[in-house]
């Protein structure tokens, strides 16, 4: 997604705009600064002017791969790390605290994760509970594929984007010195970060596993 941002060692792409932050959606009441900013590209969490290539990559394979595929879940995983002290599972929407049309099916997922995968150590909902943002690729994303099938006589497939946001802030008290390290409190500490990544194998192959699951599987 961000291949660029990655080689620079930035959280931004190397135009100075923050991907997560550049699909053009305007949140309602967002989180100031921290959810979107124009002010200056030499900032973080810049929203650019227009999308961004990779945005517009990202957009035109997610179309080609997902748009036409008939009778089917289809789960997105969005994996960012960084926020909090806990790990969440968030769903639509970013941009606003109103219900996103498929909340009861994102409950069902959570029920099936929860309760028949065992993965009880997560808290899951919308990305609004905990903050609004600008931007949020997905949500325009989600809003494309509906606007899409609206008037499509008996389509059932659903297009379902999620996010797994790892929280990197519960071993501060262990590292303290992430506090004033470049992205310190954005990733794993260093002493334990292959015993961090490895706890959510199982939750990524449960996750995979939804994609075999019909419409029906989940209601």
């Amino acid at each position: 997604m961000n291949p660029g941002g990655v080689a620079l060692k930035q959280r931004s792409n190397p135009a100075g705009v923050d991907l997560m932050r550049n699909s053009g959606i305007e949140a309602v009441k967002p989180i100031p600064f921290f959810g979107g900013q124009k002010i200056s590209k030499r900032l973080p969490y810049f929203r650019g002017n227009g999308l961004e290539p990779e945005s517009r990559a990202l957009i035109r394979l997610v179309h080609e791969s997902f748009f036409e595929v008939k009778d089917a879940i289809l789960p997105i995983l969005d994996l960012h790390s960084g926020f909090g002290t806990i790990d969440n599972v968030w769903w639509p929407y970013a941009y606003t605290k109103y219900s996103c049309p498929d909340t009861s099916l994102y409950q069902n997922i959570e029920k099936h994760l929860k309760h028949h995968c065992g993965h009880i150590h997560f808290q899951y909902g919308p990305q609004s509970e905990t903050y609004t943002t600008h931007g949020d690729l997905w949500d325009k994303l989600y809003d494309q594929y509906r606007n899409y099938h609206k008037n499509s006589l008996n389509w059932n497939s659903k297009l379902l984007p999620l996010t797994l946001e790892v929280g990197t802030w519960s071993d501060l008290r262990e590292d303290p010195s992430k506090l004033f390290r470049k992205r310190g409190i954005f990733n794993p500490a260093s002493f334990n970060k292959i015993e961090t990544i490895g706890r959510y194998r199982g939750f990524l192959r449960d996750f995979i596993r939804l994609g075999l699951m019909k419409p029906k599987d989940l209601k």
